[in-house]
């Protein structure tokens, strides 16, 4: 008489199960990517903070240009000061850059709102350059 084997999961099966959850992850990131390319900022998944206040953008002549240029060419970083996380995220992606996040406690600044960029803005920089947001995390 065999013992009772209880069935368990084969290498197959966690391999199909593996590949279907890195195919989940990649459709994920291609949605994400679409969706903040569609310019939508009323999607509750890419709030920073509920009590982050609504900023008002204010275009000058000194500033970069409102269009990004082409993706071969050096360009200056943006100026995303006093921008809401999600949107200076959205303008350095446009602008075919990459960027890193970091906190600094800010009394002056909102939490979720850009405090400066490293390099500063205006810096021209190759295609893909890495952008340092420096965000407030409010009050310490």
């Amino acid at each position: 008489m065999q013992p009772h084997r209880r069935p368990g999961v084969s290498s197959e099966q966690l391999l199909y199960a593996f590949g279907g959850l890195l195919l989940t992850l990649f459709l994920a990131i291609i949605v994400f990517t679409g969706v903040r390319s569609a310019g939508s900022t009323d999607d509750p998944f890419f709030a920073v903070a509920a009590d982050s206040a609504p900023v008002e953008i204010v275009t000058t002549t000194t500033g970069p240009p409102a269009t990004a240029p082409p993706a071969d060419r050096t360009r200056p970083i943006p100026d995303v000061t006093g921008l809401d996380t999600n949107d200076a995220i959205l303008l350095i992606f446009e602008w075919n850059l990459q960027f890193e996040l970091t906190d600094e406690v800010s009394t002056d600044v909102p939490r979720g709102v850009v405090i400066r960029t490293e390099p500063a803005s205006g810096t021209v920089v190759d295609p893909g350059a890495v952008v340092l947001l420096v965000v407030s995390a409010g009050e310490g």
